[in-house]
């Protein structure tokens, strides 16, 4: 059963869903290939899928068992209720034909709205599995078929990844010294020093710049 809080969207060029595998900050070799790319997976109900379908035969969504989902994308199934989960994932090369790479204002941006403002978080803040947001793309034809192509994320509720390996004391927001430097402070009686953990500062997009091509959303 698809519900208000899970209810996929799309229009003529957004899509908004449950995101999975969100790859914008780092582009990831393709398979097979040493070309790389940004892409972004996003689970949608049924009849999203079957819209998206009709509209791009050759990136037809991904079905996933509702039992396997959990093993692959590490979060409960978005549609429960449901014998299948479908995810599309939507793409853009980092690189143009020729090798070089995308400058920096036509990479794909992960942004999250403030008031009218749109604050681009691409570079400080992971979006992990299951956090919500809606997707821009472009759309293309050639003789191949028509084809969709990333344009930016923008995050409406975010989960923030945290990659394993950390420090003990992230949960805490902050940042421990190394064990020498304890054991030094410890002979002369003093306690560690512990440093306040700092998230990188994130840039904002202006207001006027939120309604144009770059952020269609």
């Amino acid at each position: 059963m698809t519900t208000a809080s899970n209810k996929a969207t799309l229009t003529q060029n957004t899509i908004e869903g449950t995101l999975v595998f969100v790859t914008i900050q780092t582009p990831q070799t393709k398979y097979q290939s040493t070309d790389k790319e940004f892409k972004v997976g996003i689970v949608v109900d049924e009849d999203t899928a079957d819209s998206w379908n009709e509209r791009f035969p050759k990136q037809t969504a991904k079905v996933v068992k509702t039992s396997d989902f959990k093993e692959t994308y590490k979060i409960d199934p978005v549609f429960p209720d449901e014998k299948k989960q479908y995810v599309i994932t939507i793409k853009k090369p980092a690189s143009y034909k020729d090798g070089k790479e995308l400058p920096e204002m036509y990479r794909p941006k992960v942004l999250v709205q403030d008031g009218k403002a749109a604050i681009d978080v691409t570079q400080s803040v992971l979006p992990a599995n299951g956090s919500k947001g809606k997707v821009s793309f472009e759309e293309n034809s050639n003789d191949f078929g028509t084809f969709s192509r990333l344009k930016n994320v923008l995050v409406t509720e975010m989960i923030e990844y945290k990659k394993g390996g950390g420090n003990a004391a992230d949960e805490f927001g902050l940042e421990v010294q190394g064990a020498s430097d304890f054991n030094e402070q410890q002979g002369s009686q003093e306690q560690p020093v512990v440093k306040q953990h700092k998230q990188p500062k994130p840039t904002i997009v202006p207001e006027e710049d939120v309604d144009s091509e770059s952020l269609p959303f």
